[in-house]
């Protein structure tokens, strides 16, 4: 027997209350939820695989597909199709060997098996029937006449969709079949294997979109699920909220529809009423959202502080918006449009007041329709130098102190101002990290900001420099990196005739 490649896709988006197998080739597809069951090559089998535990099967089971090296897989080029991935590859076997299915462990209930028959390279062959060997009986006829799908359109597969009833002890063994034609050689194709709860055979199930699917493009939308069993008649229920669901289509044609114009930002929510011997049996609710169709990654971000009062905005256009119309204003009932139907994803207003809240908002065109964007907010910085260093008062500053401070908006061009009163001071044009300071001295200063026209005068700051010179850090000397192997003195160099004195304490 070969060895098995059991490759799992899981996903936290996905509740594990199903058991959901997708047949084929090392190179399968898989569509999300489901578990790639795969294989290489002809001749192969039996096959194993152990289903983990989940919600479905608290103690997991094991599955088991035969007959002993009579099967093979084929692989085919899907369709354009939703769920073309599980009917593109499929498991094979003769019409005198064919398939057979094993499942052991199942504890004692009820539960829903799904079989998918396809060949998707177009061939077809004969219609199938299905035995079960269960806690109902030996070779019951669980499914018969089910048709082999020929396409990689998942909507034309051929599905077996019954019950089955576990003991909790004995395996339960599904046996397929058709005709055998001597002199001809006929084969069935499975491709999918599903077990999930009895429940939901009297419920519509996998439905296209997928339950949760989000931001979906804004164009028709294209509704398919599967149908509940010997149901006689099925209502498809939509709307934008969850309590507010109404009939748009009875008795779908092949369990489809389309939404032709959904709504930009807009939450769908559907469901499929499926009537079983004469009753109306409410499916499960299933959702999802569409793209909103807006600008998206403001510059400067929304709530941003201290912003240039010459800002320059930055948007991030839409899939499938063209150009866009701005607006901006003091308050969100208050915007005035600056610009109509922009190619541009950026805009530079000019000499906007300082110290202000500003709101503005992107809309954006997609074709004719027009989608307004959210509002965003910033404001602008107050202007004015701050947070000065050194420190308004501080004493004992360095000699070859740095001057710095934080401008009070990005577009300031600023000259600084140095003295020894406040009424002396003088323009300084020279470097902030040479500044010509002397022992002792306390220094008055200031920043002057000036913004276009306007000039902002600067508080006047002081410090008083220290009546010492540190000339080297002392405390990095240790007794193998002496003072001395680096201030030499006289006692390594007779003709120097200073001295070098250290303490400790």
């Amino acid at each position: 027997m070969r060895v098995l490649c059991l490759l799992t896709l899981c996903s936290a988006l996905f509740a594990a209350d199903a058991v959901r197998l997708d047949f084929g080739s090392l190179s399968s597809l898989v569509q999300p939820g489901w578990t790639a069951w795969t294989e290489g090559g002809d001749g192969f089998g039996p096959v194993s695989h152990a289903v983990p535990p989940n919600d479905l099967l608290p103690a997991g089971c094991t599955i088991e597909l035969g007959p002993a090296k009579a099967l093979g897989c084929r692989w085919a080029k899907p369709d354009r199709d939703a769920r073309t991935a599980l009917v593109s590859d499929s498991f094979f076997a003769r019409a005198e060997t064919p398939p057979v299915i094993t499942l052991s462990g199942l504890p004692k209930g009820e539960f829903r098996v799904v079989l998918w028959f396809n060949d998707a390279r177009g061939y077809e062959w004969p219609q199938v029937t299905v035995l079960a060997d269960d806690a109902l009986g030996k070779e019951r006829v669980a499914a018969q006449d089910v048709p082999q799908g020929s396409s990689g359109d998942s909507s034309k597969a051929g599905r077996a969709d019954f019950l089955i009833q576990a003991d909790g002890t004995n395996p339960v063994r599904l046996a397929t079949g058709i005709p055998i034609e001597p002199g001809s050689k006929k084969y069935v194709f499975l491709c999918g294997l599903e077990i999930l709860a009895a429940a939901t055979y009297r419920q519509a199930s996998l439905p296209v979109p997928e339950n949760g699917a989000a931001d979906l493009a804004c164009q028709p939308v294209r509704f398919s699920w599967d149908p509940v069993p010997n149901a006689t008649g099925q209502t498809l229920l939509l709307g934008t909220t969850a309590d507010s669901l109404e009939p748009v289509a009875t008795d779908p044609t092949r369990n489809a529809w389309l939404l032709a114009e959904p709504a930009f930002g807009t939450h769908y929510y559907w469901r499929v009423d499926a009537t079983v011997d004469g009753k109306v049996v409410p499916g499960n609710r299933w959702e999802f959202t569409i793209e909103t169709g807006q600008p998206t990654h403001p510059l400067p971000v929304p709530g941003a502080e201290n912003v240039s009062s010459r800002p320059s905005l930055h948007w991030r256009l839409p899939q499938g918006a063209q150009t866009v119309d701005l607006w901006l204003g003091p308050a969100p009932d208050q915007l005035a449009k600056l610009g109509d139907r922009l190619t541009a994803t950026r805009w530079e207003p000019k000499d906007l007041a300082r110290n202000t809240p500003y709101f503005w908002r992107v809309d954006s065109w997609h074709g004719e329709t027009l989608v307004p964007g959210p509002v965003w907010q910033f404001r602008t910085a107050a202007g004015g130098a701050r947070l000065p260093m050194p420190v308004d008062g501080e004493r004992e500053v360095s000699a070859d102190t740095v001057l710095r401070w934080t401008p009070g908006g990005s577009d300031a061009v600023t000259t600084l101002w140095i003295g020894d009163t406040p009424e002396t001071l003088q323009r300084y044009t020279g470097k902030v990290e040479s500044l010509p300071l002397r022992l002792g001295q306390t220094v008055f200063w200031r920043v002057d900001e000036q913004y276009g026209e306007e000039t902002l005068t600067g508080t006047v700051w002081q410090f008083t420099v220290g009546n010492r010179l540190v000339i080297d850090d002392f405390e990095n000397y240790t007794a193998t990196l002496r003072v001395t192997d680096t201030w030499r003195d006289g006692r390594a160099e007779p003709a120097n005739t200073a001295r070098v004195w250290a303490r400790t304490g």
